[in-house]
């Protein structure tokens, strides 16, 4: 099997200096909140009125690419929710590039759960909904926008139906799974470095990536690294390889830096019920 720092590595040849500011933040956007009067389907569980669906950008400098997303022993990976995740039963998918454009419109598919580099569908790169230029392909999909949970999260006031953050593209890029043999967030994996089911995603030895780096498509270089949808609170911790301009790399972690790692306090949110690596993952 093959390690995370394995597959890093391949990912370039070179671990040079990244400057320091590379990575300018984490924004989670208020993609999509199901009104209070609708309960739909089918999914796995069905999507409860209330739920929330959100989308992690990673904030670039300009010039940057994002080239994985991963956890290790020293830094486990977490995407997680107090409540359970949505997942469309009949086209949902794992990865954001393989979501089937013909059926997004389909079974709240637009809505499902899936990790990224970039990609949306198999035709769209996401971008900010206050970004999104074109509108929406989905105007009768219509989202609540004065919810509690959604609070003053950027993109709560923005309508789903009005503006989708797809931006078309010919050139989509596959998002590699590395390290795990992930299944849809609803199913528990059978791969010890690795738990996935409905509540949580968490790694110690693997991740997501694209080879040769992916950038945002929004002048800001705001990279999508996953779309959530949950009925709870969510919490994420996560690290992140990156690279400059200049072709040299650098690996944004979000504790405890170590030799060629920059700590990036913005990588984890404020509630993290795994602080620290769990006992039996330590080295």
């Amino acid at each position: 099997m093959w390690r995370a720092s394995s597959l890093l590595l391949v990912l370039t040849t070179t671990i040079g200096s990244l400057h320091a500011q590379a990575v300018e933040g984490l924004m989670v956007e208020v993609y999509h909140v199901n009104p209070a009067d609708k309960d739909r389907g089918p999914g796995t569980p069905p999507l409860p009125a209330g739920a929330v669906t959100y989308r992690i950008f990673l904030d670039l400098a300009e010039g940057h690419q994002l080239q994985a997303v991963y956890g290790d022993r020293n830094h486990p990976l977490h995407l997680g929710t107090t409540g359970r995740f949505y997942n469309d039963r009949f086209y949902g998918r794992e990865t954001g590039d393989d979501v089937p454009v013909d059926h997004v419109r389909e079974h709240i598919v637009a809505l499902d759960s899936w990790i990224t580099v970039a990609f949306a569908t198999e035709d769209h790169l996401a971008v900010p909904k206050r970004n999104d230029p074109d509108g929406s392909l989905f105007p009768d999909l219509r989202s609540a926008t004065n919810s509690a949970r959604a609070g003053d999260l950027e993109g709560a006031d923005i309508c789903t139906s009005v503006s989708d953050g797809l931006v078309p593209t010919d050139s989509v890029i596959e998002v590699v799974q590395f390290g795990m043999d992930l299944l849809p967030m609803a199913f528990n994996a059978d791969d010890r470095n690795i738990l996935v089911n409905d509540t949580l995603l968490h790694t110690t030895n693997g991740g997501w990536a694209v080879l040769g780096g992916a950038n945002g498509a929004s002048p800001g270089n705001l990279v999508l690294i996953a779309q959530v949808t949950t009925d709870g609170e969510l919490y994420y911790a996560f690290n992140v390889q990156v690279e400059a301009p200049d072709g040299s790399t650098a690996r944004w972690v979000w504790n405890e830096p170590g030799p060629q790692e920059i700590l990036g306090h913005m990588l984890r949110s404020e509630h993290l019920p795994f602080p620290a690596p769990l006992d039996h993952e330590r080295p």
